[in-house]
């Protein structure tokens, strides 16, 4: 005999796993619903083929047993992308204080995939990574930095990692990305592509002058 949470996680169809625990498609729909600790489960392929779960009503929507057992096919794959999402929640919310906040910044970040080649994923490290420095970085500036990344055919990490190692005062990361650098003592400057500018010494601004690159230079990449 099959606990209905049992024949879930197993992954069977919703017509077999309404045979297998007596289960009526209501009831199954509000145990997965329980299951995954959603109140809507909309499975979305990405452009990275990762699978992820998003919030609504849509569940409940669902009569036919073919309508469940291709929900229930996609969750059964999209299991670690779950996981996944609740580990990335999890660590954002040592960012944001608290995982309803760290939800609402998880799912901009998703969003962000539709403007950018990178995945949530690599938003959320770079996020992650940046905020290790003391760097805010916003959606905005996530955009404008995967531009760059992307004008200069390197990875996102790439480029958080220079602004990193520059909050350091270690600026070879920077120089690597074409970026000749002038330690004037208090001041940076920063010359790209023969146009010199004069920032700060400090990681914000090092993230800024990148921002704006790709705001810039990078727009149309």
């Amino acid at each position: 005999n099959y606990t209905l949470s049992a024949a879930i996680n197993e992954g069977f169809t919703g017509e077999t796993i309404a045979s297998k625990t007596g289960s009526s498609k209501a009831t199954i729909s509000e145990s997965l619903t329980t299951v995954l600790g959603t109140n809507k489960v909309t499975v979305t392929a990405k452009k990275t083929g990762e699978a992820l779960l998003s919030i609504g009503k849509t569940l409940t929507g669902l009569a036919t047993g073919t309508a469940l057992a291709g929900l229930y096919a996609l969750t059964r794959g999209a299991s670690d992308s779950v996981n996944a999402f609740e580990d990335m929640r999890a660590k954002l919310s040592a960012v944001t204080g608290d995982l309803k906040t760290a939800e609402a910044v998880f799912w901009e970040l998703n969003t962000l995939e539709d403007e950018t080649t990178k995945s949530t994923q690599e938003l959320s490290d770079a996020l992650l990574y940046l905020n290790k420095f003391g760097i805010n970085a916003t959606s905005k500036d996530l955009k404008n930095l995967s531009a760059v990344s992307l004008g200069l055919n390197k990875d996102l990490a790439t480029i958080t990692d220079a602004i990193g190692k520059a909050s350091q005062g270690r600026y070879k990361a920077l120089q690597e990305l074409g970026i000749q650098v002038d330690d004037t003592g208090n001041k940076l400057k920063l010359t790209f592509q023969g146009v010199t500018s004069e920032v700060d010494k400090s990681a914000d601004s090092v993230k800024n002058y990148l921002s704006s690159l790709g705001e810039t230079r990078f727009a149309e990449v």
